[in-house]
């Protein structure tokens, strides 16, 4: 799976209201590392679509407006 692909199922998985992953789960939901997350998800973060709690480790989307 490539980066790119591996962002999109990522997410998809973030919950729609905004409660946090974190990234251990979303590793084992995707078969993949936490490296590989944190990597692919990195692009979402600094757009400020997806809140990254570093001292969680978690993952959480952001509302864009009226949607996620």
């Amino acid at each position: 799976m490539t980066t790119d692909q591996l962002q999109i199922v990522l997410l998809a998985l973030l919950p729609a209201d905004g409660s946090p992953l974190s990234g251990d789960a979303l590793a084992k939901a995707t078969c993949t590392t936490s490296h590989q997350v944190a990597e692919a998800l990195e692009a979402p973060v600094s757009a400020g679509r997806v809140h990254h709690d570093l001292a969680g480790d978690a993952y959480a989307a952001r509302k864009q407006g009226g949607a996620l």
